[in-house]
């Protein structure tokens, strides 16, 4: 490749440069002075540093990579780091008691990200590696591997502890978490509403939260106006005004659904937890499916009223009372 004499050239080399990515270890951190040169507010200067990262990068496409293939069978690695500029991560997998490499990720951080506590940047770094090795990590069972200790302190805190962005990363990597986690019982309150499960479905075309009691499987369903945080919040304060405050809101980790644990002052109202399997166990157990409900009232697409009434007086599974007992008695 000739070296580069005007920003176009540069972004040309990049795309093939990106293309190969997963097979650069610490590329970000290795054409930073190159990455500098296609920003706008930057004049064309050519000097020592950009030579030498280009050099460099040259070098490594002429130099046979020791890659190894991925193999479901062995045991999977990821360790991820966080530089003042980016984000870096590889897959290893274990042959002969030895770590190989099978590939290598890096992104830059955005302004904002750099601005970010130290132990932050090394959470998205671990969340980035997941989340582009996905087809590899994702419900198998695959150690992390961090040189930044105080990232293990969070995963031994009570999620409603941690400040909201720390909740945010920490949900999206729940999703890597054992399939077999996934599945644990949740347990089980004495009183009703004390711990409730949130779901969005849709049916008809419209938009529904549905909020399900633990105790009793009780159901409300709200119609939704748009799919909004701010939206959704508002209707399952509503119920909770009915029902009373709970103590734990469990749901997935959609943006719907983030800023439930702060009141309007900011402090912390509800313990929301997110557990990795998606939608709630209570909310899938209890209400009757979109499909099955679109089913049974097919020439009603109003909200499903019948299909609740239904549901609160009827008993399931380990319900011994009717749920609408469980709330009026």
């Amino acid at each position: 490749m000739p070296v580069p004499t005007t920003k176009e050239e540069v972004q040309r080399a990049f795309g093939m440069v990106n293309y190969m990515a997963k097979f650069v270890p610490n590329l970000t951190v290795k054409t930073t002075a190159l990455r500098q040169l296609l920003l706008e507010k930057n004049d064309w200067q050519w000097e020592a540093e950009q030579a030498k990262e280009w050099q460099d990068i040259k070098d490594f496409f002429t130099t046979e990579p020791f890659l190894k293939f991925y193999d479901p069978a062995r045991r999977s690695k990821i360790s991820s780091d966080a530089s003042k500029d980016g984000l870096g991560a590889v897959l290893l997998q274990e042959h002969d008691g030895n770590w190989l490499l099978v590939a290598f990720i890096s992104r830059a951080m955005t302004s904002a990200e750099k601005n970010y506590a130290q132990i932050e940047k090394e959470l998205i770094g671990l969340v980035f590696a997941c989340e582009k090795f996905h087809e590899y990590v994702y419900g198998a069972t695959v150690i992390g591997e961090t040189d930044h200790k105080p990232l293990l302190s969070p995963h031994k805190k009570n999620l409603c502890d941690l400040t909201p962005r720390l909740q945010r990363m920490i949900e999206k990597k729940h999703r890597y978490k054992q399939a077999k986690e996934s599945m644990e019982q949740h347990e089980i309150p004495e009183k009703p509403w004390r711990k409730i499960g949130a779901d969005l479905f849709t049916l008809f075309g419209k938009n529904f939260l549905v909020v399900v009691d633990y105790t009793s499987n009780y159901p409300e369903v709200a119609k939704l106006e748009d799919l909004s945080s701010t939206n959704t919040i508002s209707h399952m304060k509503s119920i909770m005004a009915r029902h009373g405050l709970p103590s734990v809101v469990v749901s997935d980790n959609g943006p719907q659904f983030s800023s439930l644990h702060d009141d309007d002052d900011g402090e912390k109202e509800v313990c929301v937890d997110h557990p990795s399997g998606g939608a709630t166990a209570s909310t899938n157990q209890s209400v009757v499916t979109p499909e099955a409900a679109q089913s049974s009232h097919s020439t009603d697409q109003s909200q499903p009223v019948s299909t609740m009434s239904d549901v609160r007086t009827t008993r399931s599974g380990r319900i011994i009372k009717l749920p609408s007992r469980y709330v009026h008695d």
